[in-house]
């Protein structure tokens, strides 16, 4: 009957002795303190600019020590020349958006933003190093140039400004439409006015040259018998060429990273009694800024 007697504790009553013994068994972890740093050092390095290539690459580096002797945490972000967060390269005439990456380091932690960071400092630690990649790309090339603009770093109320400045190469290419340095025009059988076709692309951030040069000065010729020779016709664009001689004309095109494209054509000329046999030319075509 004693047994009986007791009764078991309500829930209600064990969660809350629970819930108050967990809490007042609780650990408490101190928080670093926030930190008054100074940045002593703040650079970009390795800037650099392929317009046909991979755009603008470089590394930021800030280095930070603290005013203090204790362990503290500080925060750091690169604004531009109005104080906002970096996240354009801002040039005269032209606009890139600029991409960052946070390197990973000891005690570096990367925060929502791309070009703000936060940092541990250590009991007597160096001076911290925090590193960041930089890349831009557009689909408008800079022209040939010097460009820089003024970026600064920034912690509490410390901050340094340094200058991202590269150069812009003046760069011309040609290709075959699909990017191959080269390709065949296959006529098959010969017949007079037989036509072939081939599409040549152009990129180049200034105005270019191109050049046309045969092999055999405007004919195929055949390749087992010297001197048996096929004439042909070419038009680039519409415009046609004098392959007797190495041909050279000035372009404007498109400083984007489409370019222009351009239609070769080849038509053979009038001809009888050739010897049997394969006929090639080779043209060389070649483009400069």
């Amino acid at each position: 009957m004693l047994a009986k007697s007791l009764l078991p504790a309500p829930k209600w009553l064990t969660c809350m002795l629970c819930a108050a013994m967990l809490a007042e068994g609780a650990p408490t972890i101190a928080q670093p303190a926030t930190c008054p740093v100074t940045i002593t050092a703040f650079s970009v390095e390795g800037a650099r600019y392929d317009p046909l290539g991979d755009g603008f690459s470089g590394t930021i580096t800030a280095q930070v020590e603290s005013r203090t002797d204790e362990p503290c945490e500080a925060e750091l972000q690169l604004t531009d020349s109005s104080g906002s967060r970096l996240r354009l390269l801002d040039l005269p005439g032209y606009t890139l958006p600029l991409r960052l990456e946070l390197l990973a380091a000891p005690g570096v932690t990367p925060l929502a933003h791309p070009a703000t960071a936060r940092f541990l400092i250590p009991t007597n630690s160096p001076p911290l190093k925090v590193h960041w990649l930089a890349f831009a790309q557009a689909s408008q090339l800079l022209p040939p140039g010097d460009y820089a603009m003024p970026i600064t770093a920034r912690s509490g109320d410390a901050s340094l400004t340094s200058q991202l400045a590269f150069a812009s190469p003046a760069r011309a290419q040609v290709s075959f439409a699909g990017g191959s340095p080269n390709q065949t025009i296959d006529l098959g059988v010969l017949q007079p006015g037989k036509r072939g076709r081939a599409v040549l692309q152009v990129r180049a951030n200034t105005h270019p040259s191109i050049t046309l040069v045969s092999a055999n000065r405007g004919h195929l010729s055949n390749v087992n018998v010297p001197g048996a020779t096929i004439p042909y016709a070419l038009t680039l664009d519409g415009t046609p060429i004098d392959l007797r001689s190495e041909w050279r004309q000035a372009m404007t095109v498109p400083t984007n990273q489409h370019g222009q494209m351009l239609q070769i054509e080849v038509s053979i000329g009038e001809f009888a009694g050739a010897l049997a046999g394969s006929y090639r030319d080779d043209v060389t075509i070649e483009i400069s800024p």
